[in-house]
């Protein structure tokens, strides 16, 4: 099972919480219950260039997800547009990649 977790809107809480819980090695418990984490953003070693890239073959069937994490709120300001969150400074907005 693939799950891609991406960050909009939030302080990355759901993350600490997640990796401080009582079940043991994150990294062990998604092994063991047979998960890979495509991309995390606090947590994965791909460059902004190579998560845009992953994010795009996953958005466009490329990569199979099975599993969407969303921390936090999805930006749509102004006007609906989602401009006002970028994901990693690129031109398209967070709320794009989403959909």
């Amino acid at each position: 099972m693939n799950l891609l977790w991406l960050q909009s809107g939030g302080c990355g809480g759901c993350t600490l919480s997640w990796l401080g819980s009582e079940h043991g090695s994150l990294f062990k418990v998604l092994a063991d219950e047979g998960v890979e984490l495509l991309w995390h953003p606090s947590l994965s070693e791909l460059g902004v260039d190579e998560a845009r890239d992953l994010i795009a073959r996953c958005a466009d069937g490329r990569a199979a997800v099975d599993v969407l994490c969303m921390e936090g709120s999805l930006l749509r300001g102004p006007r609906g547009s989602g401009g006002f969150h970028r994901f990693g400074g690129g031109a398209r907005p967070m709320i794009d990649w989403v959909r």
